[in-house]
């Protein structure tokens, strides 16, 4: 691999880092946001979620 390549990695590795650290600081530490989606679920993720629990192919 090129030093280009290394530095795309570099960069591509980095960013992944930083956006894993600001999704778990914007976490709340509490079991309900787990359990309930942080009471911001949609009726169709809901309702999708439902139907694929229920019925299987």
């Amino acid at each position: 691999m090129g030093t280009l390549d290394w530095i795309v990695f570099g960069l591509f590795v980095a960013g992944l880092i930083g956006i894993v650290i600001w999704v778990i600081s914007k976490k709340d530490k509490d079991t309900s946001d787990y359990f309930l989606a942080g009471r911001d679920a949609t009726w169709i993720a809901i309702g999708a979620s439902i139907f694929a629990s229920k019925y299987r192919l």
